[in-house]
C-alpha cells in the first residue's frame, strides 16, 4: 500500500543518514508494522537523527518506545524534534524528563507542545519552566493548562511571562499554578475583557476541607476585585459541598471547586452569566453587591450530574439546587413545589404535555431540551421528595447517580422507577405509584 511504501522510504532515508541508528530502530518490534502513527514516529525520529544522532539514539532506547507508539508518543517525538531545532540543550533537558520513562499521557503531549512554543518565544524561559516541580512527574490537567497559559502570555508580553514565572517559583501553596489554569479556562470561554482583567489583578481565597466521603476538597474563590467586607465566600462554599454530599451519601465529585466572580453592571460588565464548565464555576455579581448565598449554592449544585433521560438531567439539577437551598434555610421547599407547578402549567401545558411519558413521546431525541424538561422533571422529583421523605429520596437519587459507573450504561426510565421503589417503605408504595400515575405516566408495573 502507499502507506507501507511511505513507511519503507522513511526507514531507507534513516539508514542512508545513519545505519547504526536505523539498526537500533529496526530492533524495535513495532517498526515492522505500518499503522500511520508508526510511520509518523519514524519520520520524527529521522528528523531528530539529522539534528543530533546521539540524542536520537537515546530516545530510541527509551523504555516508553519499546512496546509501540501511541498518538501521544508521536506528538512528543514531534515536540522533541522541534525543540532540538530550537536548542539542543533544551531538547536534551526535555528528553531527560523522568516521566517520559513511563507511559506518556495526554497532558504530557500538551506540555511538550507548549514548551516548543515557549522555546520559540524565549529559550531561557522554556528552560526555567522545564526546571519547575511540575515536570517531576506526569503533567496534570492543571499543570498543563498553566504551561499553556505561560506560553500564551509569552507570545504577547515576554516580561509579563517572566513575572508570572517568578510568582510560580515563589509560591508554595499552588495558588499561582491554579490561577494560570483558571486563566486558560477563562480564555476558552472567549471573553477577552474578563481574561485581561484577571491577568492584571487577582484576589484569591482558598481552603481545603475534609469531607466524610470525598476526603480533601480544595475550595477556590478568584476575583478581579478585593473581597467584600463581611462576605466569606469560602465558608458559603463549604456549607454547600457538605450539604450536597450529606444528601447524596456519595463522595462529592470534584477535588477542586473553583468559583470565579465576573462583574456585571454599568461600572464594569464582563458579560458572563452563571454557569459551570467542569470544576470552573462562574457566579457573576454587580460591582457594589455582595454575592448571594443563593447564587453560589445554585452554581455548585451542578457538580453532581445524573445521566439518563433529559428530564432527569435538567430536573435533577434543579431539584438538587432547590433542596440544597432549602436545607440552608434560604428557601422553603413547599413554596418551590407550588412555584414549579405553575412553571409546569406555563412551560408544558402549551405543548399538551401533562406527564413525563408524554414529554418523552413528543421529544424522543435525547439531546433535545425544553424548559418543560426542567420544570416537569423538578416538579416530579419534588413531589416524590414530599411523598417519600428525605431519606428515601436521597437513597434513590444516590443509586441513580452511581448507576452509570456501576452498570456501564445510561440510566433508563425503569431503572429510575426501581431505584425509588427499592427505597420506598412498604406503606408508601401506593403513594409512590400515585405520584408516578399523575406526573410520570410510565408503565411502572411492567418495570417492577
Amino acid at each position: 500500500t502507499a502507506l507501507y511504501r511511505l513507511h519503507q522510504i522513511v526507514l531507507a532515508q534513516l539508514a542512508e543518514h545513519d545505519m547504526a541508528t536505523a539498526q537500533l530502530l529496526l530492533a524495535l518490534p513495532w517498526v515492522a508494522e505500518s499503522p500511520v502513527h508508526h510511520s509518523d514516529a519514524i519520520y520524527w525520529l529521522n528528523r531528530l537523527v539529522g539534528i543530533d544522532t546521539t540524542a536520537a539514539q537515546r530516545v530510541i532506547a527509551s523504555p516508553w518506545l519499546a512496546d509501540g507508539v501511541s498518538y501521544t508518543d508521536v506528538r512528543i517525538l514531534e515536540g522533541l524534534s522541534r525543540l532540538a531545532l530550537l536548542d539542543m540543550a533544551l531538547a536534551q533537558q526535555a528528553a531527560a524528563l523522568p516521566w517520559l520513562g513511563d507511559d506518556a499521557r495526554g497532558g504530557d503531549r500538551y506540555a511538550i507542545d507548549a514548551l516548543v512554543r515557549l522555546g520559540e518565544a524565549d529559550v531561557d524561559l522554556a528552560q526555567r519552566v522545564m526546571s519547575l516541580p511540575w515536570m517531576d512527574d506526569h503533567i496534570t490537567d492543571v499543570e498543563g493548562q498553566a504551561i499553556e497559559t505561560l506560553e500564551h502570555i509569552a507570545t504577547r508580553d515576554l516580561d509579563l511571562a517572566w513575572t508570572w514565572l517568578d510568582k510560580v517559583e515563589d509560591d508554595r501553596t499552588g495558588a499561582t499554578t491554579m490561577l494560570l489554569a483558571v486563566l486558560w479556562r477563562v480564555r476558552r470561554l472567549g471573553n477577552g475583557l474578563f481574561h485581561e482583567d484577571l491577568l492584571q489583578a487577582q484576589y484569591v481565597q482558598t481552603k481545603t476541607v475534609s469531607l466524610p466521603l470525598a476526603g480533601d476538597v480544595n475550595l477556590w474563590v478568584i476575583q478581579t476585585t478585593p473581597p467584600r467586607q463581611g462576605e466569606d465566600l469560602v465558608a458559603m462554599m463549604e456549607e454547600a459541598v457538605r450539604a450536597m454530599e450529606e444528601f447524596m451519601e456519595a463522595p462529592f465529585p470534584r477535588r477542586d471547586v473553583i468559583v470565579v466572580v465576573p462583574l456585571v453592571g454599568d461600572e464594569r460588565d464582563h458579560g458572563i452569566g452563571r454557569g459551570g464548565w467542569g470544576s470552573l464555576i462562574t457566579v457573576p455579581r454587580g460591582t457594589p453587591e455582595l454575592l448571594s448565598r443563593h447564587a453560589l449554592y445554585s452554581a455548585i449544585a451542578n457538580s453532581y450530574y445524573w445521566s439518563g433521560p433529559t428530564w432527569l438531567q435538567d430536573g435533577g439539577y434543579e431539584f438538587f439546587r432547590l433542596y440544597t437551598l432549602h436545607r440552608a434555610g434560604l428557601t422553603d421547599i413547599q413554596a418551590r413545589i407550588v412555584e414549579r407547578r405553575l412553571n409546569v402549567e406555563s412551560h408544558c401545558q402549551s405543548r399538551d404535555v401533562a406527564t413525563i411519558q408524554e414529554l418523552n413521546q413528543l421529544h424522543p431525541d435525547p439531546y433535545f431540551r425544553t424548559s418543560c424538561h426542567s420544570s416537569l422533571g423538578a416538579y416530579f422529583l419534588l413531589n416524590l421528595y414530599e411523598t417519600l421523605g428525605a431519606e428515601a429520596t436521597s437513597a434513590a437519587l444516590r443509586d441513580i447517580y452511581l448507576f452509570r459507573e456501576a452498570e456501564r450504561r445510561a440510566v433508563r426510565e425503569e431503572d429510575i422507577y426501581r431505584a425509588f421503589l427499592r427505597h420506598t417503605p412498604a406503606e408508601l408504595v401506593g403513594a409512590l405509584h400515585a405520584v408516578y400515575d399523575r406526573l410520570h405516566g410510565g408503565p411502572y408495573e411492567d418495570w417492577g
